[in-house]
């Protein structure tokens, strides 16, 4: 099973965005999103999948979608 990524851009260059997700930064290509006319800046949310952003969210979706993701993995105690 595959699941989507949440990164928050850290910068962003020809079609492409650098994200941090967690510790790691992944390069993401934004070419959806630009055919879409969304316009993607540093310290934007995105929601990616193999490597392409699908969609840009907001900081409070993120950090749902991040808290939900958490509660999922960990056990409750």
């Amino acid at each position: 099973m595959c699941l989507e990524q949440i990164g928050r851009v850290v910068e962003t260059g020809d079609g492409t965005a650098t994200t941090a997700i967690g510790r790691r930064r992944l390069p993401l290509s934004l070419v959806i999103l630009e055919s879409q006319g969304t316009p993607v800046s540093p310290g934007d949310w995105l929601v990616a999948h193999c490597g392409i952003a699908l969609r840009k969210i907001t900081e409070d979706e993120a950090a749902g979608l991040l808290a939900a993701r958490a509660e999922a993995v960990e056990p409750p105690s």
